[in-house]
């Protein structure tokens, strides 16, 4: 059973990963059109601008989930890299358990967002009003696949401590 919910979970975040970047080359190719419109023809798209931070947002929370199951995060790593295997699944376990408050607290909060722009129907202050609930909705799904992904995390690391444990008791019965 966790099992599956762990493949569900990395699954999830793979293809949030991907629409994340499918978005990166939208926003790439929308800021080109831009310009050229804009210094081509004196025509610029009106909505670019809203739709650039949409786009943005949809990246940059997508990415999060991403980039913990890849581990692309940045490490600043010089010591932990010299303790025992053990005590670096620990400070893993331990990292980890506080990312994951802290995400929940977050996510919690963009739902609040979320239903706060449902009931008031928030819009940009652009030229062309767009509503921002696709983009809180975007945030928030970012910062719940991030809790997840680092639910199924934990439970690696804790398969790992306990798989480290027998390892030491096979040792002590070799010597």
């Amino acid at each position: 059973m966790v099992l599956k919910f762990n493949q569900v979970v990395v699954k999830a975040v793979k293809i949030l990963g991907g629409a994340g970047a499918v978005s990166v080359l939208a926003l790439m190719v929308m800021m080109t059109v831009d310009v050229l419109l804009r210094y081509g023809f004196n025509r610029p798209i009106l909505w670019s601008y809203d739709a650039s931070e949409y786009l943005m947002v949809l990246f940059t929370y997508f990415a999060l989930s991403y980039t913990e199951l890849r581990g692309d995060h940045v490490n600043i790593d010089m010591i932990v890299v010299r303790l025992k295997k053990k005590t670096q699944t620990i400070l893993n376990l331990i990292n980890r358990f506080i990312m994951l408050a802290a995400s929940i607290l977050i996510a919690a909060q963009a739902w609040g967002r979320v239903i706060d722009s449902w009931k008031v129907g928030r819009k940009s202050t652009g030229p062309v009003p767009i509503p921002q609930l696709p983009a809180e909705v975007v945030l928030f799904i970012g910062w719940v696949s991030l809790c997840l992904i680092l639910v199924v995390k934990i439970h690696g690391y804790f398969s790992q401590l306990s798989d480290l444990k027998s390892e030491s008791g096979h040792l002590e019965l070799l010597k």
